[in-house]
């Protein structure tokens, strides 16, 4: 099988839209990090790879002492999101547009928390680039910091990667 392309699914921008985020696995691994991170009750949390901003404003929301930046690269989720803050009446979230890699290494000190809810996979081949990123994220993150991915994986291919 090719994993290559956006499944079938996704056959049209509107319908990726409409199912963003709202995804049976999705859901099942946002209760997860959801949970995650109120055990962990972090001050501060920055969600990379944002897209529509539900997880953060979930986030948002679930840990009203917390402080949330979600950061996504593209002007339009950062716009959903702010959309969904607004109509939640949440203000402990701030949304920014940008790359997270670029995020992470212009950034100085990293929030307590990181998490990135199926988005680590969108950092680019070759996987060096992803050794690369979560070693700057360590340098940054603050003592006892702490970062969250959760990600789905083909059982076939993680076989052959270690």
């Amino acid at each position: 099988m090719k994993f290559n392309k956006t499944p079938s699914f996704y056959n049209s921008e509107e319908v990726f839209l409409e199912y963003l985020a709202k995804t049976s696995y999705y859901i099942c691994l946002q209760n997860a990090v959801s949970r995650i991170v109120t055990l962990c009750k972090p001050e501060s949390i920055l969600e990379l790879g944002s897209g529509t901003g539900e997880t953060a404003v979930r986030l948002a929301k679930e840990n009203n002492k917390s402080s949330i930046t979600a950061v996504d690269m593209r002007k339009e989720m950062i716009d959903i999101g702010n959309g969904i803050s607004t109509k939640e009446h949440v203000d402990n979230i701030d949304f920014v547009q940008s790359d997270m890699v670029q995020y992470v290494k212009e950034i100085g000190e990293l929030p307590q928390m990181i998490v990135m809810l199926y988005s680590f996979h969108h950092i680019s081949d070759p996987h060096e680039n992803k050794i690369d990123f979560l070693k700057t994220c360590f340098r940054k993150l603050p003592p006892k910091g702490q970062l969250c991915i959760a990600e789905t994986f083909l059982p076939e291919c993680s076989r052959t990667l270690y």
